[in-house]
């Protein structure tokens, strides 16, 4: 069975900043984000920060990169798939960063503590 997975942005289209990520199910991890930021408990501060401010309205999603992958059939091929999503991110990250587009990614102390 294939997912889709890739390289995605969470665009503030009122600050122009963003957030990029990779995940193999993108859709569900956009609900993840969303719902973490609903709740004020998102692990990018930066992001959350912008969010509380900004507002739901301002963000979107954008698929930089999709890609359909078959589910692994061993821990090496998910290794394989992960790393080579690690890689086309960096490959965006380092983009945006030439574009001079503010990543959320890059913001000083922009990760939460998480409760023990």
């Amino acid at each position: 069975m294939a997912t889709i997975s890739g390289i995605y942005a969470i665009c503030n289209h009122t600050t122009g900043e963003a957030y990029i990520g990779q995940s193999r199910r993108m859709s569900h991890r956009w609900e993840e984000h969303r719902k973490a930021l609903h709740a004020a408990r998102h692990g990018n501060a930066a992001l959350q920060a912008a969010w509380d401010s900004n507002g739901m309205a301002s963000f979107g999603l954008v698929v930089l990169e999709q890609t359909t992958e078959m589910v692994p059939d061993n821990c090496v091929q998910a290794w394989d798939l992960e790393r080579s999503r690690q890689t086309r991110e960096a490959f965006w990250l380092a983009r945006a960063r030439a574009a001079g587009i503010v990543l959320y990614n890059d913001q000083v102390g922009r990760w939460r503590k998480r409760a023990a």
